[in-house]
C-alpha cells in the first residue's frame, strides 16, 4: 500500500500519515518520500489502536472500538479547579496525562472555540469537552480523560445542572468521536451509571464497570 492508501484506509489525510511516518508512530518500509505500507500490517496495528477503519461500518467491527478502552487510555484525574469554563478548561487541559505530542496551548483553545458555539454540557452533571475537529498531532488512537471537579460548576449545560465531572474526547477521526460519544451518551442515560459516577470511583472500577455497559449495549453477556 502507498500513503494515499493508508490514508484513506484509516480515514485520515495524507499530511497525518506523512507525520507519523517522519515519527515512527506508523509500521512502514522506509521513511523516504515514498513509504511502503503492509495492509495486513497496518490493519494489525490499527486495531491495536482501537481504530475504526474507513472501509468497516458495521456494527460490530465499530463495537471493536471501545470507550472503556479509550478511557484506560484517557486516564482519570481528580482536583480539577475554576469558577467559570475558561478556569475549568485550563486545568483540565494542565492536569490531563495527555500523549507528549499534543500541543496543550493549541488544545485549550480548540475547546475554548468549541464551547463559544455551544455548550458541550450534557446534562446530569457532566460535560464532554471536545476540538471540534480531530486536532493534527492527535495519536493515532482515541482517549477519553474522566476529570473531577474540585467544586461543580455552571457550565450553561442543557438541563442547568452544574457539572461535576469532564470526560475529554480526543479522536483520529470524526467517526470514532461520534461513535465512543454515542457510547458515552448510552451510559451517561443510565441512572445507576450516574450515581456510580457521582462517587468519584477508583479508575479501574470505572473501567470495568463502563465495559460492563458496553458488553450489554453489543448484546454480549457481561464479564
Amino acid at each position: 500500500m502507498n500513503l494515499q492508501e493508508v490514508a484513506a484506509l484509516l480515514g485520515l489525510s495524507d499530511q497525518v500519515i506523512a507525520r507519523w511516518v517522519r515519527q515512527g508512530n506508523i509500521p512502514c518500509l522506509g521513511t523516504g518520500s515514498n513509504p511502503v505500507f503492509d495492509e495486513e500490517e497496518i490493519r494489525k496495528w490499527a486495531r491495536n489502536h482501537n481504530m475504526v477503519l474507513e472501509h468497516s461500518v458495521s456494527s460490530a467491527e465499530k463495537a471493536q472500538v471501545s470507550l472503556a478502552q479509550a478511557m484506560r487510555q484517557g486516564g482519570v484525574v481528580s482536583g480539577i479547579q475554576g469558577t467559570d469554563v475558561p478556569r475549568v478548561l485550563e486545568s483540565l487541559v494542565n492536569t490531563a496525562p495527555l500523549p507528549g505530542s499534543i500541543d496543550r496551548a493549541v488544545l485549550l483553545s480548540r475547546l475554548l472555540e468549541r464551547e463559544k458555539l455551544a455548550s458541550t454540557g450534557l446534562g446530569h452533571g457532566v460535560a464532554v469537552p471536545h476540538p471540534r475537529t480531530p486536532l493534527e498531532d492527535t495519536p493515532p488512537y482515541p482517549l477519553v480523560t474522566t476529570a473531577f471537579l474540585d467544586t461543580p460548576i455552571d457550565y450553561q449545560a442543557v438541563d442547568n445542572v452544574p457539572v461535576f465531572a469532564l470526560c475529554l474526547i480526543l479522536s483520529p477521526t470524526s467517526k470514532v468521536h461520534l461513535h465512543l460519544l454515542s457510547r458515552l451518551g448510552h451510559c451517561l442515560r443510565n441512572d445507576l451509571f450516574l450515581s456510580f459516577l457521582q462517587s468519584r470511583p477508583e479508575p479501574e472500577n470505572l473501567f470495568k464497570e463502563v465495559q460492563r455497559l458496553e458488553q450489554i449495549l453489543d448484546g454480549k453477556k457481561p464479564s
